[in-house]
């Protein structure tokens, strides 16, 4: 994605920024948006997950059987944006 080379989530980068531009009628502020966004990409990486990892395998990963402990998916900007994970994963939590 030219511009965006020394990004680390390039994709999510512009899709954020473009689809930002989009909603800006419909949002009150910038940072509700960007929780929704990474909201939607940890919903997405979890529906990769259940599609494409068996119950067995994750049960593996996660035994730390095969050597590591963890499933891989694609997880975009969350993967590094700590603070609005960290916000994400607290209202998961809730009842």
């Amino acid at each position: 994605m030219p511009g965006l080379e020394k990004r680390k989530t390039p994709l999510s980068d512009h899709l954020h920024d473009v689809f930002q531009s989009w909603t800006g009628d419909y949002l009150f502020s910038s940072n509700g948006y960007t929780t929704l966004f990474e909201d939607c990409e940890l919903l997405c990486s979890l529906a990769y997950i259940s599609i494409g990892t068996s119950k067995e395998d994750l049960q593996q990963a996660t035994s730390g059987a095969t050597g590591r402990s963890f499933a891989w998916c694609p997880m975009g900007r969350v993967s590094w944006d700590g603070q609005t994970r960290r916000r994400i994963m607290e209202g998961w939590a809730r009842p």
